[in-house]
């Protein structure tokens, strides 16, 4: 049960698409409900619980991603099948004022897959429930790193993420504005999700920053090897992240990585070694470290480590495995107690 469309080019829905397709794999029928994303006000007084009620009566386990909550968790008190809540993010975490709610909804869901152990503690700090919590973390072998071409004078940027400000790409900004002795080129690839906060970033900028700033927009799977083929640093100074997928794409191409200290990047990325991890609204700190991974020996040291740091990390088979496990446990338990 997501919202909109599964094939969104963003981390979490990459990871819901992967479990689908890892259930599939294990012989199980999978069936996505593709839900309309709304105002939390409206999803309370819409009439959505009773349709939605019904199509969760006909499964047999119910894989939820979180950020649906506003949706389900009315219906969820029903019970009316066993419900996995996969959590990639807490509103709560991104700053938004829903905490009530998600905790109601964290207290009507009976297991709880996670993309990192900061996720999970989240979770854990909002309702000690529910029962059973794996983590797994995203997969490395969704994209084949391929040879990399960088390019040349300029210090090669880039910024994935969807345009928002938890991705922190002010930060960047300001730190970029700081940034006087070095030739660079940042390059943001991810949709406008809030267009206020795009808009204010225009204001960030003067004529000589705008012009070594490229916003690319939604960029696919094959565009986006192509922009790390051609990338140095890979900054994405989040407020908070739940893991970070850019990250571990860019490493698995030998980038090092500037990425936010809170949540859970710093399970992936090790500061110093083929990162830097900054903590949030700190553009001095990114700026700091965009000099340093200016110099090309550190650069080269640095992705060496991070391309190694990919090499040890689990596949999406190999980590989506217990998430599967706990589902099919589940499933397992629900028909022995109807005997």
């Amino acid at each position: 049960m997501i919202y909109d469309d599964l094939e969104q080019a963003t981390g979490g829905y990459l990871y819901d698409r992967m479990l689908v397709r890892e259930l599939r794999r294990r012989g199980h029928i999978v069936n996505v409900l593709s839900l309309r994303q709304r105002s939390w006000p409206e999803c309370i007084d819409g009439n959505d619980g009773i349709a939605v009620l019904s199509w969760m009566r006909e499964h047999d386990i119910l894989v939820q991603d979180e950020l649906c909550h506003p949706l389900l968790f009315r219906p969820n008190l029903a019970r009316v099948r066993p419900v996995v809540a996969l959590v990639h993010n807490l509103s709560a975490c991104l700053g938004q004022p829903v905490g009530p709610m998600e905790r109601a909804y964290l207290e009507s869901v009976d297991a709880l897959v996670c993309t990192s152990h900061a996720t999970l503690d989240a979770c854990r700090s909002l309702s000690p429930g529910p029962g059973p919590a794996v983590v797994a973390h995203p997969g490395r072998d969704h994209l084949t790193p391929g040879p990399r071409h960088p390019g040349g004078e300029e210090l090669r940027i880039l910024h994935v993420g969807n345009i928002h400000p938890i991705k922190g790409l002010d930060v960047l900004l300001m730190a970029l504005s700081r940034i006087t002795d070095v030739p660079f080129r940042l390059e943001v690839a991810g949709a406008v999700a809030d267009e206020r906060f795009r808009r204010s970033l225009d204001g960030l900028m003067d004529a000589t920053l705008r012009g070594r700033v490229h916003f690319l927009g939604p960029v696919q799977a094959e565009g986006m090897c192509e922009l790390y083929r051609t990338t140095d640093v890979l900054a994405v100074p989040s407020r908070y992240e739940g893991f970070g997928i850019a990250l571990l794409e860019a490493m698995g191409f030998g980038i090092p990585v500037i990425a936010g200290r809170e949540g859970g990047a710093g399970e992936l990325v090790t500061h110093g070694r083929d990162g830097f991890l900054v903590s949030p609204n700190d553009h001095e700190a990114v700026a700091r470290d965009l000099l340093a991974l200016a110099d090309d020996a550190l650069r080269e040291e640095m992705g060496w480590s991070a391309r190694r740091r990919w090499e040890a990390h689990p596949t999406w088979k190999e980590s989506l495995a217990v998430a599967v496990e706990l589902i099919e446990s589940m499933y397992s338990d629900m028909k022995g107690s109807m005997r």
